[in-house]
Order: C-alpha cells, then structure tokens, then sequence
C-alpha cells in the first residue's frame, strides 16, 4: 500500500452544513460553492501526538478528551481531530481509498461531536413533511430502506449518520453526502450497477441518484427490526422503552461522548428530540428477498397517515425540553450534478437494463 499523494492544491468540499477545506481527497463530498460559507474545518497531512495529555481517556484505538480526539488504524493512518475545526492525518501505509473512508466516517464523526452535532446512526430522507430517520446497528437495513425510499422518488440526506442539532426547540436533520453503500444482491433487486470495489463488509459505494444538502425539520424517526417471519413487514409505536433510551442507543460512537465532555451537551439534546418527535418501530423480515417497492410503498403509506406536515404546529411530545446547541455552522445550497468530487465519477449507479 501506499500513503496517498497529497493534491496538488486544495479542495473546498461540504458535508453536514460544513465547508471543508482539504489538502487529501474527500471521497464522495460535495464540492462547495461560493454560497457555501466561510471555511469551518481544515483537513492536512501531517504529525499527529504521540499520545495525549494526562487526564484523557485511553482506549486501545483511540484516546479522547474535550476538544481533542486521537486515533491509530495501524497499517492506514493516524488522525488527530481538534476542536471541531482540524484533522490531521499521518498516513502510515493506507491508500487514498482507506484513509479516505476512515477520514469522512469515524474522523469525521468526532468532530461533530466535538461541535456539539449529536450523531444518530441512521439513515434519513427528505419527505414532504420534512426529515424522516431510520435507526438501526449495522446490518439493520439502514442502506436497504434508505435505496427503496431513493429509487420512489425520495432524496437521500444521509446513509449511515445523520446530524441532529436542536435551534428554538425545534430539532433539525443536517445532510451529509451523497454517498450510498449497498450489497450486491441489494443492488441487482433495484435494477442499479457501479462499477466500485466492495470495501471490508462487501458492500459497494456509490453516489446516490437524489440528494437533499439542506438542514430539515425532523418529523420522524423509525427504529428497524429483523423478524423471523419471511411475510412480516409492519409498522408500530414504540412502547416498550421511552424514546430518550432509543435514540441514545443509536448514537454513532457514543461511547467517546464521556471522553469528549458533550455527554450532558448530547443527553439534553436527545431529551428535547424524544419529547418532540413521534418514534415508531419498522419490522421487516431478516431473511429472503427484500421486496424493495413493496417496502417503499408500507413506509410512505405510513408518512402519509402518521407523520404531520412540515406546517403543522405541534409535534409528539409535550414541547418541554433542554435549552438549544447552536453549533458554528453554515448551510449548505443545493447541489449540481457536477459537484460531487470526481474521483467518484464511476461510483455513479446506473440502471440495469431489464431482459426481454
């Protein structure tokens, strides 16, 4: 392996309201515009702390405290993510492809959390009533929703973590980027082909077909669950466990808020989502083909019977919460298809053409 050659000049990109200047490849990032805002982060090569100051918290991938954040993928690179403003990475190996994964996943989501972002695990699109969530662990079906929502007509906000701050009591989904992850056999059932390398959990990367890259109301979120039942797909309130307890056990990496001193920052926020926005349980089966169109048709079914619109005046949940994070962040505008970076240019998917 090699370390990845740096650009030869750099590059404004944006994700999660954020423009972000980098001197290495942001795979899948918008380019920015000059409606984008003032530079927020800064992404370089070069040497990162050997360990961090005493009082931080250590553990065997990465060391942790407020504002600074240290991590060691060994054989790929080391990142040093500081105040919510810079990453610095030490390639130690890795190719463009490794570093850049681990740069716009785990590193990237340390920062937000350092700017006081909280990180759902989920997916989310934008509906005509605004931001709808779909949290799960890994192998849920966050990505496998999320294609059958895009391909009906849906624009992505984001795969695998979806931003959430909360501004006046009114809690909003931030957009990440438009990259997709899919199984083979997900991708064939949806008619779509890329021509991308598998990454380490054999799914495919690529550019979805509709993005949305501007902040929404969240209206919704749907917590997946598997069934052994082949025939069962259906819709339910959550009634076993409060809310707050689902959606802070689907916050990405939350076992470095504590590290990071944002644990109260993000129970308060969490507290003030759970109190405002109605939270149901998708089931689907967990085996046999995913019938994405059938699955696609149940959830905007539901969206349109149980989920108010966007200029409705009230929301689940009794209005009473925690005071607002207001990180420093700048909106993004709508994108081009000529903005996501060209490296990604054969990430496109394509439709299959259908036998005769």
């Amino acid at each position: 392996m090699t370390a990845p050659q740096q650009a030869a000049a750099t590059q404004d990109y944006v994700a999660y309201g954020l423009r972000i200047r980098s001197t290495l490849p942001l795979p899948f990032l918008r380019w920015a515009g000059p409606a984008d805002g003032e530079v927020a982060v800064e992404v370089d090569v070069g040497a990162t702390p050997a360990d961090l100051p005493a009082g931080a918290e250590k553990r065997p991938a990465w060391q942790g405290m407020p504002g600074r954040f240290l991590s060691n993928r060994a054989g790929i690179a080391r990142y040093f993510v500081a105040d919510g403003r810079r990453i610095v990475v030490e390639p130690q190996g890795g190719n463009d492809a490794e570093i850049g994964a681990l740069l716009i996943g785990p590193m990237l989501g340390a920062l937000l959390q350092q700017r006081g972002i909280v990180t759902l695990h989920a997916s989310s699109v934008a509906t005509p009533a605004g931001a709808v969530l779909f949290l799960g662990k890994s192998g849920a079906g966050k990505s496998s929703i999320l294609a059958a929502l895009v391909k009906s007509g849906y624009a992505m906000m984001a795969d695998d973590v979806t931003g959430v701050v909360v501004e006046d009591g009114r809690p909003l989904a931030i957009p990440g980027f438009p990259r997709m992850r899919l199984l083979a056999d997900s991708l064939a059932n949806l008619g779509w082909r890329t021509s991308a390398t598998k990454t380490s959990d054999g799914k495919r990367p690529f550019v979805a077909e509709s993005f949305h890259p501007n902040p929404l109301p969240l209206r919704a979120c749907y917590v997946l669950a598997l069934s052994d039942d082949v025939d069962q797909t259906a819709i339910a309130p959550l009634a076993a466990r409060p809310g707050l307890w689902w959606l802070s056990q689907h916050t990405y990496r939350r076992g470095r808020l504590r590290a990071l001193g944002q644990q109260a920052g993000h129970f308060r926020a969490v507290c003030e989502v759970a109190a405002r926005i109605p939270l149901f349980e998708l089931t689907r089966p967990a085996q046999g083909h995913l019938d994405h169109a059938a699955l696609s048709a149940i959830v905007s079914e539901h969206l349109a019977t149980h989920v108010p619109p966007r200029d409705a005046p009230a929301l689940a949940g009794n209005g009473s919460g925690a005071s607002a994070i207001k990180p420093d962040r700048v909106y993004p505008v709508a994108p081009t298809a000529d903005r996501v970076a060209p490296r990604t240019a054969a990430c496109m998917p394509s439709r299959a053409k259908q036998s005769t």
